[in-house]
This record gives structure tokens, sequence and C-alpha cells, in this order.
């Protein structure tokens, strides 16, 4: 009788561990399930809470890219430049300055920071608040930027959409790219970042080097430097360069005008032939607008070629379809 009640006993001690440890499992299990890890642009793994509420941006492309994803209402604070889309003006200013106000910045409770990290200082100081930061790279492709949605979207549980955003964008590029792939010229393009009082800034490692490309022109400043992203030269360089074409950036301070009188200019093709181009601010390359960029390139390269590609239309399934705006919010970009 003694040993049955002993067996009787080690048998409950046996089914009461197992019991504890399918409890410990299954805790364990609903703990991951709460969590999934993104790979972000820094090659770190992140853990992210399942379902995001809270996001902080403090980069304009990331930010696009959240508002593309049907998740700009989950911003609730961005860096004080930022004005595009509209509604985004209603998260909070963040003023960044060597770095952001970190007080201000944990106080929005956010359970993630979407940013382009400008130094391990700065990755640091967020960690440090036991922030989760995404951090996302410099676009140098369409490719980055692909792959930054993507990441973007699986960070917020959004990875359909995050497909559908890229599937759209390539089909567009797939289309303005074919309209010119016929094209036996292919005009010399300078892509213009700013201009100072003895040189002038271009870009040798990024994507609008690769969108000139597919636009059917030839990108002089494509990597002219392998160490840095943009590079100052001289204005005899651009003389000896001799471009076909001038695209200055939005950041240009300088107008078309001015590049157009400018005598030390005076002997380069597209200054004589008036083919000096500044682009618009709304169409920024580090965000899905660079479709919007890339038409226009199109347009300015091969006008002929693309004289079918209505960029009005374009620009408004862009922001209606993509970023999902209405038409009163299209109505305040400028």
């Amino acid at each position: 009788m003694k040993n049955l009640l002993l067996l009787g006993a080690i048998i409950i001690v046996v089914i009461a561990i197992g019991a504890i440890a399918l409890v410990h499992e299954n805790s364990e299990v609903t703990q991951q399930k709460n969590f999934i890890i993104v790979t972000d642009g820094l090659g770190r793994n992140v853990t992210v809470p399942l379902n995001v509420t809270r996001v902080v941006v403090l980069d304009q492309g990331s930010a696009e890219i959240v508002y593309s994803l049907g998740a700009g209402s989950l911003i609730v604070g961005r860096l004080d430049s930022m004005n595009f889309p509209p509604s985004i003006l209603n998260a909070t200013p963040l003023t960044y300055t060597n770095g952001v106000d970190l007080e201000k910045l944990v106080s929005l409770h956010p359970d993630i920071i979407i940013t382009y990290i400008r130094t391990q200082q700065e990755l640091q100081s967020y960690e440090s608040h036991n922030l989760t930061v995404i951090g996302v790279p410099w676009t140098n492709s369409i490719q980055d930027l692909y792959n930054m949605i993507s990441m973007i979207g699986k960070a917020l549980n959004r990875e359909n959409r995050a497909s559908y955003v890229i599937s759209y964008l390539n089909s567009t590029v797939n289309q303005i790219s074919t309209m010119v792939s016929n094209s036996t010229s292919k005009p010399r393009v300078l892509f213009i970042r700013s201009i100072g009082t003895s040189g002038i800034q271009i870009v040798t490692q990024g994507i609008e080097n690769q969108l000139i490309t597919l636009a059917g022109g030839i990108s002089l400043s494509q990597g002219l430097s392998s160490n840095a992203s943009t590079i100052f030269i001289n204005y005899e360089d651009v003389v000896k360069m001799n471009p076909d074409i001038i695209v200055l950036s939005f950041r240009v301070s300088q107008n078309v005008s001015d590049v157009l009188r400018d005598s030390r200019l005076q002997n380069i093709n597209a200054v004589k032939n008036g083919q000096v181009f500044k682009i618009p601010r709304e169409y920024t390359p580090t965000s899905p607008r660079f479709v919007l960029l890339l038409a226009y390139l199109a347009k300015i390269i091969h006008p002929n070629e693309t004289a079918a590609l209505n960029i009005t239309s374009l620009r408004l399934q862009l922001y209606r379809d993509i970023y999902g705006l209405s038409d009163s919010e299209i109505s305040m970009i400028k």
C-alpha cells in the first residue's frame, strides 16, 4: 500500500512539473508572437512590437514610405522641417541640432523610431534611453528604396501593402524606361546639387544617376568618386565635361536664368542650346515620389519619345492610390 501511495505521489509530481513546463513554453511562444525581428539598414536585428501604434520618423523618405503603407496616422513625431504629406504637420515637431531633444522624444512614447543614422553616437543615445530604432540606409539606388519599403512594411506589419507599393513603382519605372529604350541618342546629363562661388557640387553616388540612365541619358557624375556621395568640381571641369543637359536640384539657390547668363559656362552645349532645367521641389528622389522625378527627366531628355507621358495624371494617381491623399490635401502640395 505504501508503495502504491508513493507511486501515486510521484505520478502527481511528474504531471505537475509537465503542466508547469507547458505553461512556461506557451508563455514563451505568446511572448515571441508579440514581437518580430527586423533587419534594418545598418544590418542590425531589431526587435519590434508586433502591433506598432506610435511611430517617430526623423527621415523624410521614411515618413513618406509610412504614408504609402497606409500608416500615416501612426506618426506621432517628425522633424520640424517635414511638411509632406500635409497631414504630417499634425505630428509633434522635433528640431535636429546635433541630435534631437531626447527628453521630448521619449515623452512621445514611440514604439519605434525610423531614421537615417548620422553618427554612431546618435544611435547610442537612442539606445541608452531604451528606444527602439530602425536605421535606414543612404539611398543610392531604386533597389535601396524598395528594400526600405519592404523593411518598414515588415516593421509595421504591412508586408502585403509594401509588396503592392513596390509593384506599382516598378511597373511605372518599366513603363517610362520602355518609352525611351529605343532612342538612338543618349544626351550627356550633369546633375548639380548646389552651386557655390568657387565650385559646383555634383552627386557621384546617388539615385539621381540611375534615374538619368533610366530616362535615356548618360550621367556625367556617375562614379566620379568611390569614397564620397557628392564632390565639388570647379567651373573648368564643367566646361570640359560639356554636358548636353544640365539639371539643377531644387536645393540650388540659383535659377535657370542665372546659369544661362553665367559667363563661365557660355561655351557649354547645355547653355548654348538652353537645355538647363531645375527640378521642382516636389519631385524628391529618395521616396516613392522618385517616379515623378524619373518622368520629369525622361520628358526633358527625350521629349518626343515621352510625348504621351502625362506627369499630372501620374502625380494624381501616386498621391491618391499610394499616399492615400484626398483631393483637398493634394491641392495643398506645392
